[in-house]
């Protein structure tokens, strides 16, 4: 029971689909443990919204966590892990062991995608707890179709996510956004918060910026000891967003003390409130949010901070959507 709710799966508004899925993860692993860290610390929360008032009521539900997933995420990461090894000692890479993981890969966005496409058929709003990034790319692809491509995605992250096959893994957590941008969607990719990026992804960058506008960080806090106001900033990210948006919440993206688990932590990033006041501007704009992940939250030896922090964004993500 998310956020110690007991409504049932067929009057819920709202369906949340957990990943526990890290088989990608490059750096720190544990994002698998991720949504159920996030369910642990859920019922901490009061559910009356300061923004948005007893959202609740129109009911959430969260999906069992999949034995299946996690089942093949463990058996996938044995591998991941020998093939990443080889990546860094500039080793070739197993064919048939790459082959594998890409197939897992694959196997795990095919799930994903006949789930949502259910829930769409079912007129229920859709939300993803990963997991690694790479894990909502079947709930992408499945709103693409049913949404025609018509939406913008926010994403929110501390890094572009544009890498091509990262590591040999087609769909790797560093090359999640330019896997969706590959698919027909029509709106713009709008990054907010970016602070690591390598040169192919900066060419990436600008070779599509009719199609992607990142607010790096540094662009974001040079404009603030300027003396321009956080409000300010944030109508500007809004307005390069369509009507119709979709939001993709890296926990990474926040400052490092606010998710100190997270596989990829970066100095820097959105402080809480920073990013819920980006999120309630978004709202306040008239816009309508047609889905959303939260990813890459894991947690810390002795400490539930990082599922507290998770859950409260979490919580904010199901209102916007449920407006």
């Amino acid at each position: 029971m998310i956020f110690g709710l007991r409504d049932s799966k067929e009057k819920a508004a709202l369906w949340l689909y957990p990943i526990p899925w890290d088989v990608t993860a490059s750096y720190g692993k544990g994002t698998a443990l991720g949504p159920e860290h996030i369910l642990k610390a859920s019922p901490q929360l009061d559910l009356y919204d300061y923004d948005f008032g007893s959202v609740y009521q129109k009911g959430i539900y969260w999906h069992p966590i999949s034995k299946e997933i996690q089942r093949k995420n463990q058996e996938l990461n044995v591998i991941s892990q020998k093939l990443m090894a080889s990546w860094e000692n500039e080793e070739d890479l197993p064919s048939e062991e790459l082959k594998r993981v890409n197939e897992g890969s694959q196997w795990l966005n095919e799930k994903i995608f006949s789930w949502t496409k259910l829930a769409l058929e079912q007129s229920k709003k859709v939300g993803f707890v990963g997991g690694e990034h790479s894990s909502i790319y079947g709930g992408l692809k499945a709103l693409v179709e049913a949404y025609e491509g018509d939406f913008g995605i926010l994403h929110i992250d501390a890094h572009a996510d544009l890498r091509k096959a990262y590591q040999g893994f087609e769909h790797s957590h560093a090359s999640i956004m330019r896997n969706v941008l590959e698919l027909p969607l029509r709106g713009p990719l709008v990054s907010v918060g970016v602070r690591d990026f390598c040169e192919e992804e900066e060419f990436y960058i600008q070779s599509h910026s009719h199609k992607v506008q990142v607010f790096f960080d540094r662009f974001l806090k040079q404009g603030l000891f300027e003396g321009r106001s956080w409000q300010s900033l944030c109508e500007e990210v809004v307005s390069c967003l369509p009507q119709q948006v979709y939001i993709s919440f890296d926990i990474d993206g926040l400052s490092p003390e606010n998710a100190p688990g997270t596989g990829t932590p970066v100095p820097g990033g959105l402080s809480f409130d920073m990013a819920i006041h980006l999120l309630v501007t978004l709202a306040r704009s008239g816009r309508r949010v047609i889905g959303f992940d939260l990813c890459e939250v894991a947690p810390s030896p002795h400490t539930e901070w990082n599922g507290n922090v998770g859950a409260r964004i979490l919580y904010k993500l199901c209102a916007l959507s449920l407006q």
